[in-house]
């Protein structure tokens, strides 16, 4: 794939950037990685997802387990104290480089879908705003916090998405199923994209149009009824519909057949040397599996919380909490602590109804059948695109304990379409400002201030520019005209609350807060949590309003 001299320049930035982050501030996930090279280093498969020698156990699919084990082969290379187990919160700078770059060599596949997915040789009319695309997604700030400081590998497994939308829109249905199934094997959080992929390939690929001359011609000659009904073994849905059934097998073999690749290692491989308990050992290990995949004890919010609904229901009930005090009202102390200080576990509601599981489930399941509905009726490239969209958004603002890493799930697909109309645009203006400030909360030292404020403001103003450039503004109503300016005073009040929050506030009014009540420590945060799910709540609604109406 050779690259434009454009194409080079951002490559080079966009690389140089990212190497002088190497020694900036590290989250845990930091440490969770390198326990992780550890483990399928130095323990054999089958001890994997048993070991607890660190409290970051391994609790991704195994084709992320399989992507650290051939990391850490590299890694014993460059320093063999990386994968030593009891090695704990080994920070040696060989360590921090060799981690930090296997983010960035890996994130070149994300380069790599990127320029797939915006170069369209029959439109070189656009390939500037292509550039702009590709270009705006490659420098993603929300990429650059999570990845690249906290530290995590959410561009490579982006880039396997975007591939995979990618064969989508070039109707390679096989191998987009073959890289979303192996995406899944990565990392499950995107189960909650499946929805749009499970009817956009039966409707795309597995449902056909039937033919009405040929089914008249293959009736009068049974030699191509027979070799029709072989080649096709189609199911009849209606006069215009047939369900091919050879198709739908092939969808279902690879799928199948990648997850037999992923899990079936685990059934081999037995976990115990007694022979006579080899099935029971093998079936527990995939349990043990699933287990680790799927913590069910977590609470509805995170420690920080995600700037979805529940943190507009968890602010309300902490207005009210306080309502309650002020009138000198019995508060369980229990209650009073999880909803100020945002502690992993189960949250509990002083004043409001408590959130279950099964409420999550129910309206995020309700919002993915009103979506998957209107993809059913029109499986287009574009509605299964913005389907997707949708879907992230869905599971963000109505999941069970939402982390707020999982914008990056709609923010960065969001952008393929921002240029498509300006509607789509300010939507996605809209939910970057919010979703990428949702962000901030993860990089707790005053020296990453400048990335997370001055780097955003200079990538949303560039790309803002860029996008419009070409944009028709069409004639607007008054009611259009009111809402742009209530928008444009989210956008402001963002900055002005991220301006304050990063740099005045500490000066101002933190040591108070710290000497006369602990309870408000939690503030900030949700302050924050709550500002930046207006604003997600508010894009996914218009995003939903255009998939269903336009």
């Amino acid at each position: 794939m050779v690259l434009s001299t454009p194409e080079w320049d951002i490559l080079v930035f966009s690389t140089a950037l990212k190497l002088s982050l190497l020694p900036s501030y590290r989250s845990t996930d930091f440490e969770v990685h390198r326990n992780w090279l550890a483990i399928t280093y130095s323990l054999p498969l089958k001890r994997w997802y048993y070991d607890e020698t660190s409290q970051w156990t391994l609790d991704y699919p195994p084709f992320f387990a399989y992507f650290e084990y051939l990391l850490s082969n590299i890694a014993v290379l460059v320093d063999p104290k990386i994968v030593e187990l009891n090695n704990l919160e080994y920070q040696e700078w060989s360590c921090i480089a060799f981690q930090r770059v296997s983010v960035l060599v890996t994130e070149l596949v994300l380069g790599a879908a990127l320029l797939k997915l915006t170069r369209r040789p029959a439109e070189p009319h656009n390939q500037t705003t292509a550039l702009a695309i590709a270009g705006s997604l490659y420098l993603h700030p929300g990429i650059i916090i999570v990845d690249h400081i906290h530290f995590q590998y959410n561009g490579f497994l982006l880039g396997i998405l975007l591939w995979s939308i990618w064969a989508a829109r070039e109707k390679k249905f096989c191998l987009s199923a073959l890289l979303f199934a192996s995406l899944l094997n990565f990392k499950h959080i995107f189960i909650y994209l499946s929805p749009p992929y499970l009817i956009y390939l039966l409707r795309g690929y597995c449902i056909e149009e039937r033919n009405h001359d040929h089914q008249r011609s293959s009736s009068s000659s049974p030699e191509l009824k027979s070799k029709k009904n072989i080649d096709q073994h189609p199911i009849i849905i209606n006069n215009k519909k047939t369900l091919s059934f050879i198709k739908l097998i092939k969808l279902g073999l690879i799928v199948i057949g990648v997850c037999i690749i992923s899990f079936g290692p685990f059934l081999i491989f037995n976990n115990d040397d007694d022979k006579d308990t080899q099935q029971v050992v093998n079936l527990s290990g995939i349990i043990q599996i699933l287990k680790r995949l799927f913590p069910f004890k977590r609470g509805l919010n995170h420690a920080y919380w995600a700037g979805n609904i529940w943190s507009i229901y968890s602010t309300l009930d902490r207005i009210l909490l306080k309502y309650q005090l002020s009138r000198g009202l019995i508060v369980d102390q229990s209650v009073l602590n999880s909803t100020s200080r945002g502690l992993i576990g189960d949250t509990h509601f002083a004043v409001l109804p408590t959130i279950t599981p099964n409420t999550c489930l129910g309206l995020t399941l309700g919002f993915m059948i009103i979506i998957m509905s209107k993809l059913w009726q029109e499986p287009s490239y574009n509605r299964f695109l913005k389907s997707i969209i949708l879907s992230a958004f869905t599971s963000f603002i109505f999941g069970w304990h939402v982390h707020e890493k999982a914008a990056l799930l709609f923010l960065v697909p969001l952008t393929l379409i921002a240029v498509q109309d300006y509607y789509l645009y300010r939507t996605w203006l809209i939910a970057s400002v919010a979703g990428i400030s949702g962000l901030f909360p993860l990089l707790i030292n005053s020296t990453e201030t400048p990335i997370k404020l001055l780097y955003t403001f200079i990538w949303i103003g560039t790309c803002s520019r860029l996008f419009k450039r070409n944009l028709h503004r069409p004639n607007v109503s008054n009611l259009t005209i009111f809402l742009t300016k209530i928008e444009n005073l989210y956008i402001f009040g963002s900055v002005c609350l991220h301006l304050y929050f990063e740099i005045f506030h500490s000066f101002i009014i933190s040591s108070r807060i710290n000497q006369t009540n602990n309870s408000l420590e939690f503030l900030p945060l949700m302050i924050t949590s709550f500002y930046t799910s207006i604003g997600i709540i508010w894009s996914f609604s218009r995003l939903l309003v255009n998939f269903l109406f336009f």
